[in-house]
């Protein structure tokens, strides 16, 4: 049986800060509840979330609705070879020079640096398309006219998806996916389009 994802509602950042202190050496994911501004019962934001997170090497990924006050972000441990994005590495350069970085953070830097992991995105960050993407979109201008339209952070998120896929199989299959919803004017890694468009998928 699979075991069900615990909530926590923490009563403001810096008590968020506080349960990352004490649990930061968990293993597992846990949803965050953070309350819409029309509740009238605001604890804490998601920048709030995202920040307090990266300072202790943990990151944020899905957000799910509860109910029509409040909504919940998922937040779990860095993994090893989770990659960074310039926008993570943007905030945590900041987050150094302002003090907020504990040393579990700087450590999975480190790590990140002595990997790779830290520079994987970096063709993304350039929107650089890779070979594989480019023989796609050779083999289909329809996908190849529209990917060149699209604004460039959606470019940089489509790129990044797929430069951070971890086996050559799931790479392939990103990239297959790209071009054929290209093609049918659906930007891929992105649920918004995905979920107004599903018909046509």
């Amino acid at each position: 049986m699979k075991k069900s994802i615990q909530l926590i509602t923490p009563k403001s950042r810096a008590d968020f800060r506080k349960w990352l202190e004490k649990n930061n050496e968990q293993s597992e994911s846990f949803w965050v509840v953070i309350y819409k501004v029309t509740s009238g019962k605001v604890n804490l934001s998601v920048s709030d979330v995202v920040v307090e997170a990266l300072c202790f090497g943990w990151i944020d990924s899905v957000p799910g609705k509860i109910d029509s006050e409040k909504y919940k972000l998922l937040v779990s441990p860095r993994k090893p070879t989770s990659v960074w994005s310039a926008v993570n590495k943007k905030k945590v350069k900041k987050l150094i020079e302002l003090n907020l970085m504990t040393s579990p953070g700087l450590a999975k830097i480190a790590l990140a640096k002595k990997n790779g992991s830290w520079t994987k995105l970096n063709s993304s960050d350039r929107l650089e398309i890779p070979e594989d993407l480019v023989k796609g979109f050779n083999e289909n201008k329809r996908a190849s006219k529209f990917f060149q339209s699209v604004a460039p952070s959606s470019k940089r998120a489509i790129l990044e998806w797929i430069n951070a896929a971890k086996t050559d199989e799931t790479r392939t299959r990103r990239v297959l996916e790209t071009v054929r919803l290209a093609a049918l004017g659906i930007r891929a890694n992105h649920y918004a389009d995905f979920k107004k468009t599903k018909k046509k998928v």
